[in-house]
């Protein structure tokens, strides 16, 4: 799924997922870093420059079976 269907996804299983919305906005923040540049490489690469993922990284792999 990409990006900004992730997001929507999230905010669609908000209430599911748990009654704090504390947790979903800090889960969407965990998402809106992982955001693909236009090269197709994750934006976790910002932070760890010397691992390069292409996008959905192992974070957003794992967020997306969850939500499945």
């Amino acid at each position: 799924m990409t990006h900004d269907e992730l997001l929507m996804r999230l905010w669609e299983k908000r209430n599911a997922l748990c009654d704090n919305l504390e947790i979903h906005f800090a889960l969407s923040a965990v998402v809106e870093l992982h955001k693909p540049f236009d090269s197709g490489v994750c934006g976790c690469e910002i932070d760890s420059p010397k691992i390069s993922y292409s996008y959905p990284c192992p974070t957003i792999q794992a967020i997306e079976k969850e939500l499945s």
